[in-house]
């Protein structure tokens, strides 16, 4: 059953937090079984009745009403001429639902067991939020869970370049051993390439690992222009691990700030794999951080260094390291210089993520051997 989410506002809901609460919204909803065919933003202005008219075209089963309550009922009571208030209405072959918001404790306490009332078999997911592989190659990794005989759907959620939710649906009525094997099978064939197993975006797993294992965090940016800064220290808790950031966009300010070799410039120019390594060495060693990521790249086609002809458009050098190594990551992307920036910095986060997770791993493996060697195994 398709779920179309509808705010109707006036001016005290900025379009960022619309746009902010439905993305949340999506992934909740998706978490507990229900698919959001689209979202909407409409500006009542006070003629609620134009925009109810709007909501009657839309193509979906179900339509989640999100504003406010009493005149959104108000006027829907007026124009089906109705005379009773309920918290959902079956109109004209689809299921109306009213929410003064989207928060966490609506989407459970009132629009899912209200959209559930409405289905005689119940829809759960599991999601893996998965970067580096296409919808295609996803499916190619998962072609043997999606033959499966169960009727366990599959989703491919984009996020963003090489960015997506893979929901895995099934029903009330499957048998849960199948069910879990066919997660289990799906969750080892995208290991390498999943972030997050409960939701979240990659700067609060980020954060939310850092945390967990009490470490830090500089930036030294220079294509990405602060946007992975901004990304880390939206996060609640970004403060206990994040520590500082620099924009180096211009030759100038790598040297005067970061103490850039000339040599290394004037031989292989800024965007280069040998610049990425020395802007996080030396930021590093500047700012005394667990860990380092460093971005350099190309996102225009306008280029002022004679150094970078040699570079296409769309191709940038990610260092992510700590004082035990630090390791260059080359990446590229054909799109327009805002996409090239969004993936230059989810390229920087996932790469963060499994420098931590590797590190981490190493740490557990070290422990396991010396208690074995202590056991004489």
């Amino acid at each position: 059953m398709d779920t179309a989410i509808v705010y109707i506002h006036t001016n005290k809901y900025s379009p960022l937090t619309v746009d902010k609460n439905a993305s949340e919204a999506i992934a909740a909803l998706a978490s507990m079984g229900h698919d959001i065919a689209s979202t909407h933003n409409i500006f009542a202005d006070g003629d609620y009745q134009k925009a109810l008219n709007f909501i009657a075209n839309l193509n979906a089963d179900s339509i989640v009403l999100v504003g406010d309550y009493d005149e959104i009922l108000s006027s829907f009571k007026t124009k089906f001429s109705l005379d009773k208030d309920f918290a959902a209405y079956s109109i004209e072959g689809k299921f109306y639902v009213f929410a003064s918001d989207l928060s966490f404790d609506t989407i459970t306490s009132l629009i899912v067991p209200t959209l559930n009332s409405r289905q005689k078999t119940l829809y759960s997911a599991y999601t893996l939020r998965t970067f580096g592989l296409s919808e295609e190659q996803l499916i190619e990794r998962l072609s043997d869970c999606l033959k499966n005989k169960s009727r366990i759907g599959f989703k491919f959620v984009k996020m963003g370049h090489l960015l997506y939710e893979v929901q895995i649906k099934y029903s009330s009525k499957m048998q849960r051993d199948k069910v879990t094997a066919i997660i289990k099978q799906a969750t080892e064939s995208l290991q390498d390439v999943t972030y997050s197993l409960t939701g979240g975006s990659l700067s609060e797993v980020i954060v939310k690992l850092l945390t967990t294992y009490k470490k830090t965090l500089c930036t030294v940016e220079s294509f990405t222009g602060g946007a992975l800064a901004a990304s880390i220290v939206k996060i609640d808790g970004a403060s206990a691990v994040f520590t500082e950031s620099m924009v180096t966009y211009s030759d100038a300010a790598k040297q005067a700030r970061l103490g850039l070799d000339s040599r290394v410039l004037s031989r292989f120019g800024a965007v280069s794999i040998e610049a990425a390594y020395e802007m996080a060495a030396n930021a590093l060693s500047i700012g005394g951080t667990d860990f380092v990521i460093a971005t350099t790249g190309n996102a225009s086609e306008s280029i002022a260094n004679p150094k970078l002809l040699k570079l296409k458009k769309g191709q940038f050098f990610i260092a992510v390291g700590t004082r035990g190594g630090i390791h260059i990551f080359d990446s590229y992307l054909d799109g327009a210089r805002e996409e090239i920036i969004e993936f230059g910095v989810n390229t920087a986060l996932f790469n963060l993520y499994k420098t931590i997770k590797e590190g981490f791993n190493q740490i557990l493996a070290g422990q396991t051997l010396v208690q074995n060697q202590q056991k004489g195994i």
